[in-house]
């Protein structure tokens, strides 16, 4: 749920400024089983907001959808990564 994603926040944020950099917001992503470039909104710090916004986009808000999207951004990364590879990209 937003409050579970708020919590992830809360507890990435370091030195509670309210932003999470580009370390955190990667600390933060693999806590949740989530590839950090997908997350990473910018190579800025990335405000609550922005983070809860992005984890519900990714995630959605229910467990069951987790799981499904995870194994489906996880293929299709690793598709995309692969691809790049073979293309030089």
């Amino acid at each position: 749920s937003p409050h579970d994603f708020l919590d992830t926040f809360d507890e990435f944020d370091q030195d509670k400024n309210g932003m999470l950099e580009p370390t955190e917001v990667a600390d933060a992503a693999q806590s949740l089983g989530i590839c950090a470039e997908l997350l990473q909104v910018s190579d800025q710090a990335v405000s609550r907001d922005e983070f809860v916004g992005a984890c519900q986009k990714l995630i959605g808000n229910g467990p069951r959808q987790v799981v499904i999207k995870l194994m489906q951004d996880q293929t299709q990364w690793q598709r995309e990564k692969d691809a790049r590879a073979h293309h030089k990209l």
